[in-house]
Formats: structure tokens, C-alpha cells, sequence
């Protein structure tokens, strides 16, 4: 099976990527998002694959990162959900799904396409207490009740997981909720 790929992106067509390898042959992957965003034509990308094989068929998705790999797989056991809806989910940042998933947020992962309100029901029956957020992942663990807070209000508002976490691990630790926001919206990454 096919782990890992690096080579020269040849074409991008919607969500395919061609990718030509140094060995002159050129693998058709499906790419994750993340992974689309970083796919320049003429330039290198390395991209962590799963591998599909069916009766006649054999795909490639392709991710950005082992952990947005790894949740792709765990979700695609999930009764009810396929690859292409397992690619939408792993599009997400993968802190998102997880604090989804254990929070029960329905309306979340409602929002990702492709996935109604009963298959979102049953992702979090299933993976809530058992999605692991693999430990390689831009995610870390708020420092206090209030981080987790601000962390949240922040993300819902749009901002970046990463971006929020750089500019909040240098506040002071005494700060509430409202003040981590405050300090947030002053102090850009």
C-alpha cells in the first residue's frame, strides 16, 4: 500500500492533484483541503495517502498531515460515511472535529457537506471518548479554563486555531475570558 507520496505536482483539476514522482511516475491522489492549498503547479509536495482499494477501482486520498489521515480513517469507519464525506470532515481542522465530536456540537459537523444531522448524530455516538487527536497536530491543550474559553469564542469567530494558540500562549495566565479576548484583538500573531 501506498503510505506516502513526495514529487512535483504536475496538474490540479478540482480536487485531484497529479503528482510526478521522482521514480517518472505520476500518481491521480484526491486531496484533503489543507492538502489543496498547498498544491502549486511545477512545485515539490509531499502528502500522506490512504489507499482505497476496491473490486475495480484503486484511489488515492492525500492529506497534509498524518493526523488529518489518521482522522480520516477513524471517521470512514462510521457507519454511513464514505471517503468523500470522510475528505470534508478531514478538510476541517482536525481540533474542530474533535472538540465537536466530544462536545456533542451537532451543528458543527452538520455544517460539513455531505453530512446530515442523523450520520452526525452517530459520528459522535461512536468516536465521542474514542477520536484520537494525534499528538503531532497544530493542536495543544489550553493552559486554564478561561484559554479554553477564549480559545473557543475565537475559533467560532473564525480565527485560526494555530494563530489564536500563538497569540494567547503569550498573555498572562490571570487573565478572565473577556480579557484573553481583549488581548487577542490587540496583540496580532
Amino acid at each position: 500500500m501506498i503510505g506516502l507520496l513526495t514529487g512535483t505536482v504536475r496538474g490540479i483539476t478540482g480536487s485531484r492533484v497529479l503528482l510526478m514522482t521522482s521514480g517518472g511516475v505520476g500518481y491521480s491522489v484526491t486531496a484533503a483541503g489543507e492538502l489543496l492549498s498547498h498544491c502549486r503547479l511545477g512545485e515539490s509536495l509531499t502528502c500522506y495517502i490512504y489507499t482505497a482499494v476496491r473490486e475495480n477501482d484503486i484511489t488515492l486520498y492525500g492529506f497534509a498531515s498524518e493526523g488529518a489521515l489518521r482522522l480520516f480513517e477513524q471517521v470512514i469507519q462510521v457507519s454511513g460515511i464514505g471517503p468523500k464525506v470522510g475528505i470534508a470532515i478531514a478538510s476541517v481542522p482536525q481540533e474542530r472535529v474533535y472538540s465537536a465530536v466530544e462536545l456533542g456540537d451537532i451543528s458543527l459537523l452538520k455544517s460539513i457537506p455531505g453530512l446530515g444531522p442523523k450520520t452526525a448524530k452517530k459520528l459522535v455516538l461512536e468516536l465521542q471518548g474514542r477520536l484520537i487527536l494525534e499528538p503531532n497536530s497544530t493542536a495543544q491543550q489550553p493552559k486554564s479554563p478561561a484559554m479554553e474559553d477564549a480559545l473557543e469564542a475565537l475559533v467560532g469567530l473564525g480565527y485560526e486555531p494555530k494563530t489564536v494558540h500563538q497569540v494567547l500562549d503569550t498573555a498572562p495566565e490571570s487573565l478572565t475570558t473577556e480579557e484573553l479576548v481583549r488581548y487577542f484583538l490587540t496583540h496580532p500573531a
